[in-house]
């Protein structure tokens, strides 16, 4: 699957290429469809302009996409024990290790779950397809549309009502190949009366790479979530976040 993908890409974010991606992951029709409204969207969309508030200092009209490969698979293979001595892991109630945009270290944890969304259970589909973006809509600039046209590797912890996580649940995100464009998603669903705390941790290589992550937090009543984004990004790195 990884290698189809790689061939696929052009380094053009183009929807031809959203939906080859989509078709190598094996989207469901419904993220399928996600994806399809996200691309046409990218390609509707003009960049954010210093007219609109948020981007009133940061000017990206010449930000050339172009030379960008999306989706991009893991080059590296660790096993757990190596990624936590690698990225300093201590104790856990669960871990998620990702190199590039490709998973490759899961730990899952007791009474939680926290999963890539491609290895999800039918349960867990469930919940992604009910609350995936509902918190970040695909349509609200031109980089979160692109965000969900070549979404890979988004995670989702998923801790049922009144359950109380007592360790951190760490993820663990290393964009190392230059050149990549890299849209990580982060769900967390908490059910009522819950307890749980997320750190998540982002890192890059030297090389140019365009990130755009977003972190959805659906929170059930009376239920508590900290999360906690350690930016360890490279010199070389544009981020994009939502």
């Amino acid at each position: 699957m990884s290698s189809a993908i790689e061939k696929a890409s052009s380094g053009l974010l183009t929807p031809a290429l959203s939906r080859a991606i989509g078709e190598q992951l094996g989207d469901p029709a419904w993220l399928a469809a996600l994806r399809q409204r996200a691309a046409e969207a990218a390609e509707a969309l003009p960049m954010p302009s210093t007219m609109e508030r948020p981007w009133k200092y940061l000017d990206v009209s010449r930000l050339d996409l172009d030379p960008y490969t999306p989706a991009v698979a893991a080059t590296a293979r660790l096993s757990a024990d190596e990624a936590r001595q690698k990225y300093g892991v201590g104790t856990t109630a669960a871990l998620l290790v990702q190199h590039n945009s490709e998973t490759i270290v899961t730990e899952p944890g007791a009474g939680l779950a926290v999963t890539d969304f491609a290895a999800a259970g039918e349960e867990q589909r469930r919940v992604i397809e009910k609350h995936l973006a509902s918190g970040v809509p695909a349509a609200r600039n031109r980089f979160t549309a692109l965000h969900y046209a070549f979404l890979r590797g988004g995670v989702l912890v998923d801790v049922p009502a009144n359950s109380e996580v007592a360790a951190p649940v760490r993820i663990v995100r290393d964009l190392e190949q230059g050149g990549q464009f890299a849209a990580p998603h982060t769900l967390i669903v908490t059910g009522a009366n819950s307890r749980v705390n997320v750190v998540e941790d982002y890192r890059s290589g030297e090389g140019e790479i365009l990130a755009a992550p977003a972190v959805e937090i659906i929170a059930g009543p009376a239920s508590e979530v900290t999360y906690t984004a350690l930016h360890r990004w490279g010199p070389a790195t544009r981020v994009f976040g939502e």
